[in-house]
């Protein structure tokens, strides 16, 4: 669900020989990209997920439910399309992230609705009835830092991290949680 271009999709089709494929945005834009990504097990189309009515074994939501306007109820319709789910949430809400204004202008450049820390977006998920099974921190600024104030906090992250993996995202930042729910 929110598909966005397809590359996620598609790593898993090339790695993955059994299960079929079905990738959905709301946005034409991003159909587009992905199209010439699909296959046989593979395909991509412009829709509401919810509309359709159709259940499936796994959804995967990355980065999804922090631009929707009222997450409860996007989470809670979410329960009923698939009986586990691969979440990516943003842990945009940090100390530095705060001091720099982070969450201000994640919502201009990206529509960000929504800011969490790992607690908050747990306690989301627990109030819109969900029981996390399993989650893991991801760090795009320590694994693949793309800009010089990135590379300035990569190592007071990962040492920090190394240390109190839950104080790193708290106070520097840089860090979503991958969760698999049902």
């Amino acid at each position: 669900m929110g598909c966005g271009a397809g590359a996620v999709l598609r790593s898993l089709h090339d790695s993955l020989s059994e299960p079929t494929l079905s990738g959905f945005d709301i946005s034409p834009d991003a159909i587009r990209l992905a199209s010439p990504k699909a296959s046989p097990r593979l395909s991509f189309a412009v829709g509401d997920l919810f509309a359709l009515g159709a259940r499936f074994d796994v959804v995967i939501a990355l980065d999804v439910f922090e631009h929707v306007e009222d997450c409860f109820e996007f989470l809670r319709d979410l329960r009923s399309v698939a009986t586990h789910k691969v979440l990516h949430i943003p842990l945009e809400m940090s100390v530095l992230g705060v001091l720099r204004h982070l969450p201000e202008r994640s919502r201009e450049a990206v529509g960000h609705l929504h800011f969490f820390t790992k607690d908050t977006a747990f306690a989301l998920l627990s109030d819109t009835g969900y029981e996390v099974v399993d989650w893991h921190y991801t760090s795009r600024s320590v694994d693949l830092p793309r800009s010089y104030r990135s590379w300035l906090a990569l190592g007071p992250r990962r040492a920090l991290h190394a240390i109190a993996p839950d104080w790193a995202p708290r106070l520097l930042g840089g860090f979503s949680v991958m969760v698999l729910a049902h």
